[in-house]
């Protein structure tokens, strides 16, 4: 699973018109609606007037996914900041095994079929529950160049166990 944070501004064009046309604004079923199997995990303003676009999408490639989702926000009245491209992994096997781990402890009792059956069940909740754990496998700071593209910078891996954003897009 791959999540995207940007930090978007309303383009200068609604500032420097002659008649004042409003500021734009952005609403989550919009957004949703023109990126074909997105899911808007936050949207909202900074205290500066800037918005926070926090959106899970899968793409082949991080530039893929950024490119269309700025290209959205640009059709909306907004101007790219900056973003953070976010790689996630469940933990489904962890949660497995400590499951199944915890069911055998139910191996304590007499009966095989009461430790098996506990053991089974303890592996299932346990995979539910990882399934539901996600941890941070990687994030790029995403930026855009002129002559090359959007380019995407490994953040250190201290960054990524971390699982905040840059302190430009809290």
């Amino acid at each position: 699973m791959n999540t995207y944070r940007l930090a978007v501004r309303p383009d200068i064009r609604y500032a420097l018109a002659a008649e004042r046309i409003g500021e734009p604004a952005l609403a989550e079923d919009v957004v949703v609606n023109a990126l074909a199997g997105a899911v808007v995990r936050e949207l909202g303003r900074t205290p500066q007037g800037n918005w926070i676009v926090d959106v899970q999408l899968d793409r082949p490639s991080h530039e893929d996914a950024v490119d269309e989702i700025v290209a959205v926000l640009q059709q909306l009245g907004f101007s790219y900041l900056e973003g953070v491209a976010t790689e996630w992994v469940s933990k489904t096997v962890e949660g497995l095994l400590l499951g199944l781990g915890g069911g055998a402890i139910t191996g304590a009792t007499q009966n095989s079929g009461a430790a098996l059956i506990g053991a089974f069940a303890g592996a299932l909740i346990g995979s539910i529950a990882g399934s539901e754990m996600r941890v941070v496998a990687a994030q790029y700071h995403v930026r855009w160049n002129r002559q090359t593209g959007w380019v995407c910078t490994q953040l250190p891996s201290d960054a990524a166990a971390a699982s905040s954003p840059r302190p430009a897009l809290a």
